[in-house]
């Protein structure tokens, strides 16, 4: 089975079972998605959805050599450096710097590109232009930007795009942006959702 993993709040679509242990019961329909239509948006099949009412009750590793996403029900020692997740709407947050300013951003593995308010890319030259889609929206276009992002100490530049703009108001209402699956390129990631913490490895 093909899996997608998002910061979502919910799993969808099949029951699913981790390291042939666990069952979880999934909803069968999201805002209209069902697995056929998640699988003409990403351009893949896709059976399962995975939200934060399943990835929470783990410990997180995603890897960037080879790409693995591996999920641990041991809990780990948290250790200096790492950065403290902040839950805001279900979803985890941590502090980050934007164009040198303090912010809290959600790290959304949904999400191919970052995303920001149209304030903080005022000014900016366009890039590019692509297309991308929320669950509950459907598909959208976006002007794209090369935004400087610092993240626990790692200097990143990434392509930041922005929200429809319902969509601006409802997610971008308690945090200051999103980042998303281009983090992957430059770092591995352990994200320990019950001791609320994330560690970033180059």
């Amino acid at each position: 089975k093909t899996v997608g993993a998002t910061d979502g709040t919910y799993t969808q679509f099949n029951q699913f079972n981790v390291n042939g242990g666990r069952d979880f019961d999934t909803s069968q329909n999201f805002f209209g998605i069902t697995p056929v239509t998640l699988s003409g948006f990403v351009g893949t099949q896709m059976d399962t959805l995975l939200g934060m009412d399943v990835l929470s009750q783990f410990s997180i590793e995603i890897k960037r050599d080879p790409l693995e996403l591996l999920l641990h029900t041991q809990q780990y020692d948290i250790e200096d450096g790492s950065l403290s997740i902040q839950s805001i709407m279900g979803l985890p947050s941590i502090p980050a710097e934007v164009k040198g300013l303090p912010c809290s951003v959600v790290f959304d593995t949904g999400a191919k590109i970052a995303y920001l308010p149209r304030k903080q890319v005022a000014g900016l030259k366009e890039v590019d232009n692509i297309e991308d889609f929320y669950p509950s929206f459907g598909r959208f276009s976006t002007p794209v930007y090369k935004v400087p992002f610092n993240i626990g100490g790692h200097e990143l530049i990434f392509s930041a795009g922005v929200l429809p703009e319902v969509l601006e108001m409802t997610m971008l209402s308690a945090i200051d942006g999103v980042i998303g699956t281009e983090i992957l390129g430059y770092l591995d990631i352990n994200i320990y959702m019950q001791q609320r913490a994330m560690r970033l490895a180059a």
